[in-house]
């Protein structure tokens, strides 16, 4: 009977333990509730801006494929070489009109083909300007004399390259390369010739491919200031640089022989 009722006694104390806990965790809900509504909101006001952002792009995406900007109002090409243009102009592989994504998706290989097809295009700059205009720039390789076959004039550009695409005019000013059937003959002069100072390929008239029957590589150049030189290919850059040093001793147009050594007579 005794343990009955301290068992009693111990009932109500639990009982109200757990009753003030629950008071505590609804007044602690209560507190919180403003918080979680807030946050609710602020996500729902998060996602209403993020889909209304996606929607807005979508229509001015739509918008641009369907207005003028997106087609190409303009090509320009800035470029002095008026062969350049043109070479450059024929291969755009683009024109008025097109879309300008056409420009975009297909701008290396552009770029490749007119590298394939222009000799003398070092560095080309393709832009887009004001959306929808197309401005091509180019830095260009410059002539430094021509080769002279099946009676017409090809330029020869400073990078050694060929542009074997015959020209009406030459430029008196710049040499010639005439006899020269053999491909390997000409491709080692090309680059003994890029070796040579600006000073003494301005005072170059004409090199001509004269092989004998011991020198297969044996060159004749005639000089704007009269002198006539017999080189070796091989050696011409080395030997040239002498050039000066030896017309200034002459006392009337010669006869420079370089293939061996160096010595000179008077012309007759």
């Amino acid at each position: 009977m005794k343990w009955q009722n301290q068992k009693n006694n111990t009932n109500p104390i639990p009982s109200l333990s757990k009753q003030l806990s629950n008071h505590g965790y609804e007044n602690k809900i209560s507190q919180n509730l403003p918080g979680f509504q807030s946050e609710r909101h602020n996500r729902l006001i998060k996602k209403i801006v993020i889909n209304l952002s996606i929607f807005i792009i979508i229509i001015l995406i739509m918008f641009y494929f369907i207005s003028p900007l997106s087609k190409i109002a303009s090509i320009k090409i800035r470029n002095q070489n008026q062969v350049s243009k043109k070479i450059i102009l024929n291969h755009l592989e683009i024109s008025k009109g097109d879309s300008i994504f056409k420009f975009i998706t297909h701008r290396n290989k552009i770029e490749r083909n007119i590298y394939s097809f222009d000799p003398y295009v070092k560095k080309l700059h393709l832009k887009i300007r004001s959306f929808n205009h197309i401005d091509v720039q180019s830095d260009e390789y410059y002539l430094t004399g021509y080769l002279f076959a099946n009676h017409n004039y090809y330029p020869i550009m400073n990078n050694g390259r060929i542009d074997y695409q015959p020209i009406a005019n030459h430029d008196n000013k710049l040499p010639v390369l005439v006899n020269f059937h053999s491909s390997n003959a000409l491709h080692k002069l090309i680059n003994q010739y890029q070796k040579l100072p600006n000073s003494i390929k301005k005072n170059i008239v004409k090199i001509e491919y004269a092989p004998s029957n011991v020198d297969d590589m044996r060159i004749h150049l005639i000089m704007r200031d009269g002198n006539q030189i017999y080189a070796k290919i091989d050696t011409l850059a080395y030997k040239m640089s002498y050039y000066f040093s030896i017309a200034k001793s002459l006392k009337k147009t010669s006869i420079i022989n370089f293939e061996v050594g160096a010595y000179s007579y008077p012309q007759k």
